[in-house]
C-alpha cells in the first residue's frame, strides 16, 4: 500500500516540490521508497536581502560591527556546549547594541537623512543579531531530540514562521525589496512615531530615543536572512527533504 505526500525542499531563494512514495508498514509506520523532484520558484518574498552598508557607515559603527562579528565568531567556534555559545553570542550582541545606543544618545543626528540612514541601515545590523540568537536559543530548547522526522517537522515549522512574517508584512517587504524611500520619513524618523511601535516589548526597542515605528521590521528581515541560512543547514544535515504526512 502506498501513500503520496508533497515536501518543500528549500534551496536558497527556490524550492523543490518533491513527491515521496511511502510503503505503509503498519499504523503510524512509513518507509520512504523513492522520490522525484521538480523545481518550483519560491515566492519573491524570499528574495529580500539585507545588505550591510559598510562602505558608507561611520567609522564608529563599522568598528563596533566588526568587533561584534569577530566576537560572536570566536564564541561559535569554541568547544563549549551549544547553549553556552548561544547565550554568549546573545549577551555580546546586547552589549554592542548598548554601545551603539550610547553613541546615538551622545551625538544624536544632525539631519533627518542621517536619522533615516541609521534606523533603516545601521541599527538592524546589531539588533538582528539579538533576534537571531534568540531564535537559535528557542530552537535549541524546543527542537525534538533523536527523532529525525520530528526534527524535520520542527524546521519546516520554522520556515513557515518566516513565510508568515513575509506574508503579514508583504507591503513593507516590497518597499524594502524595491529600495523605495518615499515613506522613509514616516517609517524611520522618531518624530513621526505617532503609532504604537511595531517592536513593542522587544529588548532592543523599549527606548523611544533609539526606536522608530518600522525599524523592527527591517531587523526581522535581516534576522530571518541569517536564521534561514541556519535552518537550511540543519535541513541539509537531515538529508534535505521535509515530508508532510498529514
Amino acid at each position: 500500500m502506498f501513500s503520496h505526500v508533497t515536501a518543500l525542499v528549500p534551496t536558497g531563494v527556490c524550492f523543490y516540490k518533491a513527491l515521496a512514495v511511502f510503503v505503509v508498514m503498519g499504523p503510524g509506520r512509513r518507509s520512504v521508497v523513492c522520490f522525484g523532484a521538480f523545481r518550483k520558484r519560491a515566492s519573491v518574498r524570499f528574495a529580500i536581502s539585507f545588505k550591510p552598508p559598510l562602505d558608507t557607515m561611520s567609522p564608529d559603527y563599522q568598528e563596533y560591527h566588526q568587533q561584534l562579528l569577530t566576537a560572536t565568531s570566536l564564541y561559535q567556534d569554541s568547544e563549549k556546549p551549544d547553549m553556552e555559545k548561544i547565550e554568549a553570542c546573545f549577551k555580546c550582541s546586547l552589549d554592542y547594541w548598548a554601545k551603539i545606543k550610547q553613541l546615538v544618545k551622545k551625538h544624536d543626528f544632525r539631519t533627518p537623512e542621517e536619522e533615516i540612514y541609521f534606523f533603516k541601515k545601521v541599527k538592524p545590523l546589531f539588533t538582528a543579531r539579538i533576534e537571531y540568537y534568540t531564535h537559535r536559543y528557542h530552537a535549541l530548547l524546543f527542537m525534538p531530540v533523536n527523532d529525525a522526522l520530528e526534527q524535520g517537522r520542527f524546521w519546516k515549522w520554522e520556515l513557515r514562521k518566516m513565510e508568515r512574517f513575509y506574508e503579514n508584512n508583504e507591503e513593507f517587504c516590497r518597499y524594502m525589496r524595491e529600495g523605495a524611500s518615499d515613506k522613509d520619513n514616516e517609517y524611520f524618523v522618531r518624530a513621526a512615531n505617532n503609532t504604537v511601535p511595531l517592536l513593542q516589548g522587544r529588548v532592543h526597542g523599549l527606548d523611544p530615543e533609539t526606536a522608530t515605528s518600522h525599524d523592527y521590521l527591517v531587523t526581522m528581515i535581516a534576522t530571518y536572512e541569517l536564521y534561514e541560512g541556519f535552518v537550511q543547514e540543519e535541513i541539509r544535515n537531515l538529508g534535505g527533504y521535509f515530508f508532510l504526512t498529514k
